[in-house]
């Protein structure tokens, strides 16, 4: 939440307090300070940020508040009625609660929304350089698009951008929004999942700490590349707080839209791909999964590092501003889930890739299935739950699994889990406090997410995880 919003919150509820009391609210100053205070907070909310639905209902109370004031000063003082205090107590104690609900209700009204919902920022990234960044759609000509009914449509992929610039070169230009694209993928949600668009108009105003297309920083000639691949469905963006530390530590970070794999995806045509249909294997079906991250999702990211090869050639693309930037000899890949296992799987396959960080993701995918890792692999867990022994056949089908799948799992995933932490570099890290969602920032999306699932701290959370991350690749990637 802006701090003239949260200033806007506290001065409504601070007004129906002192108007519930008996004492100030008779105050003729008072009844003028608090409507110009908020008349005055209001306007400059309007000139410095766009409106947001969930500041409209504070709005509309304060505008109440406004109007109630103005009638308290041309009320006229009538004289006290001779009715014995004894008489008038009951009516007057009915009014007072009465008031002091109404107060608490519009009180809630008001915060509740911008609370719940806010307009989040994300931590500043501690690194020494400002970070550009730049949003690109690219065609995988060699591939069919195997989710669309159409076979000649071909793979497309959106991939953000994000890497050091100078502190001086971005003076003058514009923050880029958190949520690249989402005038246009907001819609395709609101009609796939049955809401009110409006609804997530709000995430529109969130702003990065990335500048749009800003220039490359010339302090180094080139900088080593981190390809990144969100969970399933996940989105781009939903690890920014990482990019943005990355790119403020020297690194050139991509970010992959794994298309029909991903919460929304922007197409070339300007069309919107949701979440395919059958993009969500059984976590139980080890064949199923392992091939769609042989098959799909690690040849997305080797066309992008081929795609970058490409571009890196100066004079391909003259709009391509990474152009002759890129250090081929130390490229590293990220992943949270599933794009944690096809971080693994790249570091199997790609001789581009020489270092991976594996966010809490089963190791799914063909390169440790047999094998051990000859690469470093950095693998950060979150907390797991206390364990009360074989759980019954009950608990089995609830979770959508047989006996035989579970004691398949017990044994495969610790396997796959040696044979990925083989390498010399490699280690297993447990983030105190995290869980599986705190690994991107899908909590800031309201409070109410982590404290629902008793997650600690996010900012910790976020700075340990980042810290882990960028020693990891500073160490594998810079020396």
């Amino acid at each position: 939440m802006s701090g003239i919003d949260l200033t806007i919150i506290v001065s409504v509820v601070a007004a129906l307090v002192v108007l519930l009391s008996k004492t100030w609210s008779h105050y003729r100053w008072i009844q003028a300070a608090i409507p110009g205070t908020l008349v005055v907070l209001i306007v400059i909310r309007l000139l410095l940020l766009p409106m947001v639905w969930t500041m409209m209902p504070a709005v509309i109370v304060s505008g109440g508040i406004v109007l109630h004031c103005l009638l308290l000063i041309r009320r006229t003082r009538r004289s006290r009625s001779e009715i014995p205090q004894r008489k008038r107590r009951r009516p007057m104690f009915i009014r007072r609660l009465g008031a002091a609900l109404l107060a608490i209700l519009l009180a809630v009204i008001a915060a509740a929304p911008p609370t719940l919902l806010p307009v989040f920022s994300l931590e500043q990234p501690g690194g020494p350089y400002a970070i550009g960044t730049s949003v690109y759609h690219w065609t995988d000509e060699s591939r069919s698009e195997r989710a669309s009914d159409d076979p000649s449509r071909q793979r497309e992929l959106t991939v953000q951008v994000w890497y050091p610039a100078d502190p001086q070169s971005v003076v003058d230009l514009e923050r880029a929004p958190y949520l690249p694209e989402w005038d246009v993928m907001a819609p395709a949600l609101a009609q796939r999942y049955h809401f009110p668009e409006f609804l997530l108009s709000h995430l529109n105003q969130i702003e990065s700490h990335g500048y749009k297309d800003a220039p490359v920083s010339a302090s180094q000639a080139r900088y080593p590349v981190v390809l990144f691949s969100h969970g399933m469905p996940g989105l781009y963006a939903t690890d920014t707080f990482l990019f943005e530390a990355l790119a403020s530590s020297g690194y050139i970070v991509l970010s992959i839209n794994h298309t029909n794999y991903s919460i929304a995806s922007k197409l070339q045509d300007g069309t919107v791909a949701t979440v395919h249909n059958d993009a969500f294997p059984s976590p139980a079906d080890w064949d199923a999964n392992d091939a769609l991250i042989a098959n799909v999702w690690a040849k997305d990211a080797s066309f992008v590092l081929d795609q970058l090869e490409r571009l890196d050639n100066v004079g391909v693309n003259p709009n391509f501003p990474l152009a002759g930037h890129l250090d081929w000899e130390h490229v590293g890949m990220a992943g949270h889930s599933f794009g944690g296992a096809n971080a693994v799987e790249m570091l199997c396959t790609d001789e581009r890739v020489k270092a991976a960080v594996n966010m809490d993701g089963t190791m799914f995918g063909t390169g440790v299935r047999s094998t051990s890792l000859q690469k470093p692999l950095l693998l950060l867990q979150s907390k797991r739950p206390e364990s009360s022994g074989e759980p019954s056949d009950p608990e089995l089908r609830s979770a959508g699994l047989t006996r035989a799948e579970y004691d398949k799992l017990t044994v495969e995933i610790p396997r796959r889990e040696a044979n990925a932490l083989a390498a010399q570099g490699s280690r297993a890290v447990m983030i105190e406090g995290a869980d599986h969602l705190a690994f991107t920032d899908l909590y800031r999306l309201s409070p109410l997410l982590p404290l629902m699932n008793r997650t600690g701290s996010l900012n910790n959370i976020h700075q340990r995880i980042t810290s882990e991350v960028v020693n990891f690749f500073n160490t594998q990637l810079k020396q």
